[in-house]
Order: C-alpha cells, then sequence, then structure tokens
C-alpha cells in the first residue's frame, strides 16, 4: 500500500487536474488509523492542497504600504485610541 499511496502523490504533486486552479502540493503520505472499523485493512491517506484565488485581491498596489504591525484589545481601537496601541516585533 505505501507504494500505491507513493505512486499517487507522486501523480497528484504540481497536477492541476485539469483545471486552472494551482498546482497540488502534496501535505501528507501517512497511514491513516483515524478509522477504528478499518483495522483489518492497511489504509494510506493521502492529503493535497490547492490555492485558488477566489474575487478580486485586496491587495491594491495604491496608498502607502504599511511598515509596522501595531495591535490593540477591543472595543480600545480606532484613531481615538492610536496612543494605546503596542508596536509587535520590528518592521514589516
Amino acid at each position: 500500500m505505501l507504494k500505491a499511496a507513493g505512486a499517487l502523490a507522486a501523480a497528484v504533486h504540481s497536477n492541476r487536474l485539469g483545471v486552472a486552479w494551482g498546482a497540488a502540493a502534496v501535505l501528507a503520505v501517512e497511514p491513516d488509523e483515524f478509522a477504528p472499523q478499518a483495522d483489518q485493512y492497511d489504509v494510506w491517506r493521502v492529503e493535497w492542497a490547492h490555492a485558488a484565488d477566489i474575487g478580486s485581491s485586496f491587495f491594491i498596489d495604491d496608498g502607502v504600504t504599511p511598515t509596522q504591525l501595531l495591535t490593540s484589545w477591543s472595543p480600545d481601537i480606532g484613531p481615538a485610541h492610536e496612543q494605546e496601541y503596542v508596536a509587535e516585533g520590528g518592521d514589516v
């Protein structure tokens, strides 16, 4: 079964499977011990994901690009509470 799972993972890896979404990225090839009722079988799980852009992008290159990450807790947010924000880490 390991060879079959490996062959499936190799076939799926970087494959678009006939559609216009992103190529497949294999995440896991491992024994699947989740279903106790399948204990008498050798079950392997091949997990993969595809990236897909749905809708328009909110990353539009107009305006000012942020350079600092600031955090706060609700309800102490917004312009009236800017002095209470905490700078997190270094520059973005």
